[in-house]
């Protein structure tokens, strides 16, 4: 059956039943096995494979170079999920066969080559006749585009030439209304200024000044603006933009006029109106600020020095009353001077508050501070103990800062001597309350730094303790990680840098143990020395592990390739020999586009 099919397609199928596949990947057997066959035409490949491996349970279709564009992979995939897997999975070899075959035939056809051939040529010539016409149908539809596009641009610039014109006829209408508007509005404007042009000299100097710029500006602005009529002359956007710069000048008039008519006679009538009012409230201050300080006087405040002030304020108060009662008085004038002088008796006021207010507080903080200056001075002392027996057991390096810091805190007596002082300037004798205050805050400060000064002694003190303490347990880990590192950083395929780590942790440790046997340690930097020294050799076994790790890796990769490279030499040995031995085709489909393979 499989001879009259090749004799009629020129096809060949083979099939071979084999029990295993000899170790080899059933790939790797259907390649050789082909090319061993010879399967098929030397100059056609048109020949295929079917293997099945009863007890790998492997079948494979390899089919030849001419036949893998028809057995892809993917049909072949399908014939043998169709075809062959039920039947062979119940070890029904025959029927898997047949069936495997009747698919693969029913893929390949039974057209024979001269068939084959018409048919190829058939299809040929109705692709060129189909290329023919498609080409034609091209050239008409480019020259239909060609013309449409043609029409779409005359129409889209026809469009926009109309529409420009239409929007210069209907911005020269705009314009024209808009001038006479305008023109309406600047008739309108000189007769407000006509109107209220005698305003002004019924005004005060201030605001007759502030009015007859205005009315500068004004002139300026409408004598500008006479070319109105001729704007429409120009360019109707050029029209549009010198319309309405008339526009917002014309703005600037009517405000202008505004403030002439309506704002200066209000801001008028608001400085009349505040005048006697702020010097009768500046007159009442400057009595209340006298009785402040005569007040103080009387308790033996030494209050001299606002009394000028008070009596220039009081001169100048009696100047503005008299103003008032003028002719044509300048009230705006006398409400700022007024607002002046209120400032002035505020503060005159405030200044001498605060003097009775400073010394109360200075002599309040100097009592308090009785008690703050004899506990620092025996916290100071305590301490000052302390640091000493620290400076005994302790080298140099533990205390250097902190005793450039104590020496300048050894003058006890300043505290109890800048208390005095502060009281003695405090005293109504003397009055210098600011000096006493100044006192008093720099004796707060010292009283700080003095406390600062005990916390790091404290602090010191406790670090340094606690370095001693946790010496022994800090050297048992060093060593412990030593011993970890070790065999791992000594391993043939640690690396150099694995090896650097752990000298570096070696010398750490070295250095830890020779400072320790010192008779002044420096507890704190020796800890320092062994955790460096721990996490150093952690690192380094870290690395080793890792190069270690790396070589073997490198190692099996070396393994794999020299393995794969004697499976390839004895393959080429096998395709020599069949090149050697005849003709048929040189390799199957395989992996190179066609055939496939399934376990079942």
């Amino acid at each position: 059956d499989l001879q009259r099919y090749q004799d009629q397609t020129g096809y060949t199928v083979a099939v071979c039943i084999v029990q295993t596949l000899d170790g080899m990947s059933v790939e790797d057997y259907a390649h050789d096995l082909f090319n061993t066959w010879k399967i098929g035409n030397a100059k056609t490949e048109q020949g295929v494979l079917l293997l099945i491996a009863t007890v790998d349970r492997d079948v494979k279709i390899e089919p030849g170079g001419g036949l893998e564009h028809i057995l892809t992979a993917g049909r072949s995939g399908e014939i043998l999920d169709e075809y062959a897997v039920p039947f062979l999975h119940d070890n029904n070899w025959q029927g898997g066969v047949e069936s495997t075959v009747r698919g693969m035939k029913q893929t390949l056809g039974t057209l024979s080559p001269a068939e084959r051939a018409a048919m190829v040529e058939r299809e040929a010539k109705e692709s060129a006749e189909s290329a023919a016409k498609a080409r034609a149908f091209a050239l008409h539809a480019l020259f239909v585009f060609v013309l449409l596009l043609g029409g779409g641009i005359f129409l889209f610039v026809s469009v926009r030439v109309y529409n420009e014109k239409k929007r210069k006829a209907e911005l020269r209408r705009e314009n024209e209304k808009i001038k006479v508007e305008l023109s309406g509005y600047r008739q309108d404007l000189l007769r407000r200024k006509e109107d209220i042009k005698e305003m002004p000299s019924t005004f005060p100097d201030w605001a007759k000044k502030n009015a007859l710029v205005l009315l500068e500006q004004v002139d300026s602005i409408l004598e500008s603006t006479r070319s109105i009529n001729s704007a429409l002359a120009e360019d109707t956007d050029v029209a549009a933009q010198f319309l309405h710069g008339v526009q917002v000048a014309l703005g600037k008039v009517a405000d202008a006029l505004e403030t002439i008519k309506v704002h200066l006679p209000l801001e008028i009538k608001v400085y009349e109106e505040d005048a006697p009012v702020l010097v009768h409230s500046a007159d009442k201050a400057l009595k209340d600020a006298r009785s402040a300080v005569e007040q103080l006087g009387k308790e033996g405040f030494h209050v001299e020095k606002f009394e000028p002030v008070l009596a220039a304020v009081s001169g100048s108060l009696q100047d503005l009353q008299v103003a008032l009662t003028e002719k044509r008085p300048d009230f705006k004038s006398i409400c700022e001077k007024a607002r002046v002088h209120k400032d002035e008796i505020s503060n005159c006021k405030t200044g001498a508050k605060a003097l009775k207010e400073t010394r109360d507080r200075v002599e309040h903080e100097l009592h308090a501070l009785d008690k703050k200056v004899s506990d620092t001075l025996a916290n100071l002392e305590e301490h000052g103990r302390k640091f000493r027996h620290f400076k005994n057991n302790a080298p140099s390096v533990c205390w250097r800062e902190l005793d450039n810091k104590h020496g300048k805190l050894q003058n006890h007596g300043h505290f109890r001597s800048s208390s005095e002082k502060a009281a003695r300037l405090n005293h109504m004798e003397v009055q210098d309350f600011a000096a006493a205050a100044d006192i008093v805050s720099a004796m707060y400060a010292e009283i700080i730094t003095v406390k600062e000064w005990c916390q790091s002694i404290d602090s010191a003190v406790q670090a340094y303790d606690q370095a001693m303490r946790d010496y022994t347990s800090k050297l048992h880990d060093a060593e412990t990680a030593r011993s970890h590192a070790n065999s791992q950083v000594n391993d043939s395929d640690a690396g150099g840098d694995a090896r650097s780590l752990f000298n570096t942790a070696s010398a750490s440790l070295s250095t830890a143990e020779s400072m320790a046997s010192g008779r002044k340690v420096d507890w704190p930097t020796v800890v320092k020395h062994l955790d460096v020294a721990i996490t150093k050799f952690g690192e380094a076994k870290s690395n080793a592990e890792s190069d270690i790790l790396r070589a073997e890796q490198r190692r099996e990769d070396a393994r794999r390739a020299e393995k794969r490279r004697q499976e390839a030499a004895r393959r080429s040995s096998i395709s020599s020999s069949s090149h050697h031995s005849g003709g048929g085709p040189s390799r199957g489909g395989g992996s190179y586009g066609g055939g496939a393979s399934r376990k079942f």
